[in-house]
């Protein structure tokens, strides 16, 4: 979790590079939500980046409004288990034996999230939380070609919008 700007897609791979290489896992699986948002509300059509990043965060909030503000995460714990499944039936076993395999869900953006998440994973769930100062996100913004109000425009939306379904990253952070 982390606010817009915040180099969380970055973070995701190192930690996933990392996992894989230094600590021996069998894979590190990156889920990002947006990727869940588009699966289920649609693919982004838009090229400019806030344009595209605004129709994300309003498609986001539209399957929150519409399903519960934990959806996103429910559709990534789907995601595992199905992945949990397919290694039980390749392994013709009916039990799961255990693997040194890691999800990497990239990014919550909500406390809803977070709950569900450690209700279903308990002790087994790390929350990393993915800080840069204003100055320093709005910088990695304007490199992505966004207008100074584009960018305040986001970062208010992100931080904490005033819809039951919304995102509340600061407060989740």
């Amino acid at each position: 979790c982390g606010p817009i700007g915040s180099p969380l897609h970055k973070v995701a791979e190192r930690l996933k590079n990392s996992l894989e290489a230094d600590f021996d896992y069998e894979s590190a699986n990156l889920i990002r939500l947006s990727d869940l948002i588009q699966a289920h509300a649609g693919m982004v059509s838009s090229t400019k980046e806030y344009a595209r990043i605004k129709q994300l965060i309003e498609n986001g909030d539209s399957l929150r409004k519409k399903h519960g503000a934990s959806v996103l995460a429910e559709l990534a714990i789907n995601r595992i288990v199905l992945d949990r499944q397919k290694t039980k039936e390749k392994a013709g076993d009916e039990r799961y034996k255990p693997r040194r395999v890691c999800h990497i869900i990239d990014s919550i953006k909500n406390q809803e999230e977070l709950d569900i998440l450690k209700l279903v994973y308990r002790d087994m769930l790390y929350f990393v939380g993915v800080f840069s100062p204003t100055y320093v996100r709005e910088k990695a913004l304007e490199k992505r070609g966004m207008t100074a109000a584009e960018i305040y425009d986001l970062i208010d939306q992100d931080s904490g919008e005033e819809l039951d379904h919304g995102q509340t990253v600061r407060d989740t952070f």
